[in-house]
């Protein structure tokens, strides 16, 4: 019953449009697209959520040029359907860097693409027992500052 709730009310794709990026990410993601990098956002939102995804990443600043790589149905995991979507990702090309706030999917990029830069964003996540690896190196978010503390 909760599910249910989580999914009508916070996934909902009105809700979506509320979304806001971590500080100075739309900034972030066009330099690298202006460096020539391909952006992909693989996310466990569901196809039905694409339009307002969209719109929310444009109303937010990201570029229009980034690939979105969205679960077919809410039935299917998050974890699982992105495992699924690490082999299509190396299919398109050499992949770089992978950043996520999810313990289990950072762990998986690692894994798949071990030549990869694999960091963990440490913001909001689910809170399942899995501890992102000791070796990657963490970022709370993507605004440089001038302390060094």
């Amino acid at each position: 019953e909760m599910r249910a709730f989580w999914e009508r009310h916070f996934f909902s794709p009105t809700a979506l449009l509320w979304d806001t990026p971590l500080p100075g990410a739309p900034c972030w993601v066009r330099a690298l697209v202006q460096a020539g990098a391909e952006v992909v956002f693989l996310t466990g939102r569901t196809e039905s959520h694409r339009k307002n995804t969209l719109l929310a990443l444009r109303r937010a600043g990201f570029p229009g040029c980034c690939r979105l790589m969205m679960k077919p149905h809410t039935a299917q995991e998050d974890a699982r359907f992105k495992r699924g979507e690490l082999v299509k990702l190396s299919e398109l090309g050499t992949v770089r860097l992978g950043i996520d706030n999810e313990p289990v999917q950072i762990n998986d990029i690692a894994k798949a693409f071990p030549e990869a830069m694999a960091i963990w964003m440490h913001t909001d996540h689910s809170f399942r027992p899995v501890k992102p690896r000791s070796d990657l190196p963490v970022l709370r978010g993507f605004l440089q500052t001038t302390d060094p503390t």
